[in-house]
């Protein structure tokens, strides 16, 4: 976010099912299509930046990290988000 090539994330935990097979759902909100368009090459920048990777148990993002559900061109109405907790 300070290098302006996001908008906004959120991080939420949630409770595991057979209908939602997972604990963490991250939300990035980009500010223009521009921002979105050239996402992953900020994050290789920012990648970069941070030197070697740190790898628990030497095991690679994709062995352990898994998209399940992904949505592109979705727009935000609210300038605010609430988050309930159970």
């Amino acid at each position: 976010m300070a290098e302006k090539y996001i908008s906004s994330f959120e991080i939420m935990e949630t409770s595991y099912s057979d209908e939602a097979p997972f604990h963490i759902m991250l939300i990035t909100t980009y500010a223009n299509k521009e921002q979105f368009e050239v996402r992953e090459k900020h994050f290789q920048e920012l990648i970069e930046q941070n030197g070697a990777l740190n790898l628990l148990n030497d095991k690679k993002p994709s062995e352990f990290r898994k998209n399940i559900f992904c949505k592109e061109n979705v727009m935000h109405h609210s300038k605010r988000i609430s988050v309930r907790k159970s």
